[in-house]
């Protein structure tokens, strides 16, 4: 999961950051 501490963006998905932060596309 060290790969994915920023995830790459997906269309219209909610991404949570391991920073906290909370995407929604």
């Amino acid at each position: 999961m060290k790969k994915d501490i920023h995830p790459k963006y997906h269309p219209k998905a909610k991404i949570t950051c391991a920073c906290g932060a909370v995407f929604e596309i």
